[in-house]
């Protein structure tokens, strides 16, 4: 029986492997397309690490001259962290200052006295008050450890309320403001003073204020005291006042302008002469002639120098002589309050001085008073006390309700840590070097960087890769791939040199010649030979290098020209025009900007890819097509040559029928 065929689905004529053939050889153009699209991909890849390159060293150089540029960073050294540290921002001059801190600012911060385990809190209205700020709790009663917590929550953050047990058997409550300042005392109210009071937290005050008597012929005392113009007077106290922590003193000065045109010398009077005699002859009296005397004319003496003096005197204290502040800047002005802390010892009297010619002072309600004697109540067993922070600057005594200063020397924050009356604590405001040199060593990394990936991309050199020892393995495998990929490309041979010239050129500064290019602060590419040996030809590829030796000097000692070294205002217009950052950021930044050079670049490879994405779908239609087509075609045939075979079969049998 002959071998049963059926086109399409088998074939005795390896047609199969035939229309394969023929599919393949088509499919070459398939090939190349995709092995463009991956040579297309690869390329945006490199474009694309090159830009993040470029993008870094333009920010790079942006940053050490831009508005945020680190030459401008200030640092603040203390002598003694312990007591006070500082912040500079970038607009504080650089100075040394020194403070004696008398005082530190504290909140009101007292325990109660052992409580029973199961103390109970009884319904009521409690009412609090720190400072300006008042809050109340509607309490329906309950435990300690409850009212401690919802009493706390109540005060936005005013209070810190903490229950302990001091004994296996009794607890007490910890009440803590968290407002600093003479002026932001914990004050009970309400329910809450009454509770208070019973508990024994707190209790009537028994300190009443001391009143000086600035005019002691007055019966009562006098509650003023005027000082005309170059007078002093001592105001004494009947005993030493003792002084305890939290208290100050307190009083009222007004200052009145004199008009100068009031200085005057006064003309000494005209002599008087003396009356002549007369004489009597013969009854007749006979009168002589009055004594005359020629009297000079008289010229004023030159006056005085006119005198100045801002401190209104003294507190006589066991301390010493302590200054108060200064007088008003304004004269005429109001009625000025004053009030000072006051140190631990003991206030025996006031000196009031009026070291001015122009001015007159009036003081008045001059008085000793205790902290706690506002409300009429004090803490039965404080651990702190509501007070100011007290520190002594250039002689002058300086109060603040906080540890946090940043208005009392511009640009700075003095934070006060702890208070040391014996101990003098210097700070110096000095550039930030460090801020500055990592900026700088950045810089250098990523220009090294990008300077690497132009060598890398532009010739075909092995010894480029090989000289770089920080490669990894992954990594100089990876340089070797992309290695010469767009050798004499124009935009890297640009670059190339370009960066080199950038790098190299001197720049206007205020140190003209002395400091005017990186390589006088330690920043070259350091292509000398040194000690006879031989040249070494990866420095002479234009990587730059630091020496951190000259660098630091040069940070320590010029640190405003290094700044106009990277950019600088040439024309007085307030824009920066000039440096190495300027150059460097202006050059670059066409070629990384949107719709720049190199995303340009890759914007055209995008394009490319995708076009050859649309080429090859196109094709693979027609490679469909062409597959079906041949098939079809083969099938057709091999249809044909089977009924050729079987006609074939046919006629054969019939002449052996016939030749029987």
């Amino acid at each position: 029986m002959a071998d049963i065929s059926i086109p399409g689905l088998n074939s005795k004529y390896n047609t199969e492997e035939l229309i394969k053939g023929l599919v393949e050889v088509e499919r070459v153009k398939l090939t190349s397309m995709e092995d463009k699209i991956e040579t297309f991909e690869s390329e945006k890849t490199i474009w694309q690490n090159f830009n993040r390159k470029i993008s870094s060293l333009r920010a790079s150089s942006k940053s050490l001259y831009g508005f945020e540029n680190p030459f401008s960073d200030k640092l603040v050294n203390s002598s003694n962290e312990r007591l006070l540290t500082a912040i500079a921002d970038r607009d504080a001059d650089e100075q040394e200052m020194s403070f004696t801190i008398l005082k530190t600012a504290a909140a009101d911060k007292f325990i109660s006295p052992s409580l029973p385990e199961n103390e109970k809190v009884p319904p009521g209205r409690y009412g609090f008050k720190v400072g300006d700020d008042e809050f109340s709790l509607n309490y329906r009663g309950g435990k300690l450890s409850d009212f401690a917590r919802r009493l706390e929550s109540k005060s936005n953050g005013l209070l810190k309320l903490t229950v302990v047990k001091d004994t296996s058997d009794t607890q007490v409550i910890l009440f803590e403001s968290t407002k600093t300042g003479l002026d932001n005392r914990l004050v009970f109210q309400e329910d809450a003073l009454s509770w208070a009071l019973d508990k024994e937290l707190i209790r009537p005050s028994e300190t009443d204020d001391v009143i000086f008597p600035l005019d002691p012929a007055s019966p009562e005392g006098g509650q003023s005291l005027f000082l005309e113009a170059e007078s002093s007077r001592t105001v004494s106290l009947s005993a030493d006042v003792p002084v305890e922590s939290g208290m100050f003193l307190e009083y009222t000065i007004r200052v009145s302008e004199l008009d100068p045109s009031i200085r005057k010398t006064p003309e000494p009077p005209e002599p008087k002469l003396p009356e002549t005699a007369s004489a009597k002859f013969q009854g007749i009296e006979v009168k002589s002639e009055g004594s005359k005397a020629d009297i000079p004319l008289w010229e004023a003496p030159p006056l005085p120098p006119i005198k100045t003096d801002t401190i209104p005197g003294y507190i006589k204290s066991a301390a010493g002589d302590i200054a108060l502040p200064p007088l008003p800047a304004d004269g005429n002005s109001d009625a000025v309050d004053v009030r000072i802390p006051l140190t631990d010892g003991f206030v025996s009297a006031v000196e009031l001085v009026n070291g001015n010619t122009l001015k007159e002072i009036t003081v008045s309600d001059m008085r000793i008073v205790a902290p706690r004697t506002a409300d009429g109540y004090a803490a039965v067993n404080p651990l702190s006390t509501a007070g100011n922070a007290l520190l002594d600057f250039n002689g002058i005594k300086i109060e603040r309700d906080t540890n946090e200063i940043d208005d009392l020397i511009p640009g700075i924050t003095l934070n006060l840590n702890r208070a040391d009356p014996d101990e003098e604590v210097d700070i110096k405001v000095e550039p930030d070097i460090e801020s500055a040199k990592e900026e700088i060593i950045k810089f250098v990394y990523n220009y090294n960087q990008a300077m690497t990936q132009i060598l890398i991309l532009s010739t075909d050199n092995t010894d480029i890769v090989n000289e770089i020892e920080y490669f990894s393995d992954e990594e100089r495998e990876k340089a070797m791939e992309d290695l010469g990929t767009f050798r004499g490309d124009i935009t890297l041979m640009q670059l190339k040199n370009r960066l080199r010239r950038i790098t190299s050129s001197p720049y206007s500064t205020s140190l003209e010649r002395e400091l005017s290019m990186l390589s006088q602060i330690g920043i070259s590419t350091n292509a000398g030979v040194g000690g006879g040996g031989s040249v070494n030809v990866s420095k002479l590829r234009g990587y730059l290098e630091i020496n951190e030796d000259v660098l630091d000097q040069a940070l320590r000692t010029k640190s405003s020209a290094i700044k106009e070294l990277f950019g600088k205002d040439t024309d007085g217009d307030l824009v920066i025009d000039s440096g190495v950052g300027h150059e460097m950021d202006s050059f670059l930044n066409p070629y990384i900007q949107t719709g720049g050079i190199l995303p340009n670049k890759i914007t055209q490879l995008d394009g490319q890819i995708a076009d050859t994405n649309d080429d090859i779908d196109d094709y693979k239609e027609y490679l469909a097509d062409y597959e079906a087509d041949v098939k079809r075609k083969y099938g057709t045939m091999e249809g044909m040559l089977n009924q050729l075979e079987s006609s074939s079969s046919s006629l054969d049998s019939f002449n052996q029928q016939n030749n029987k």
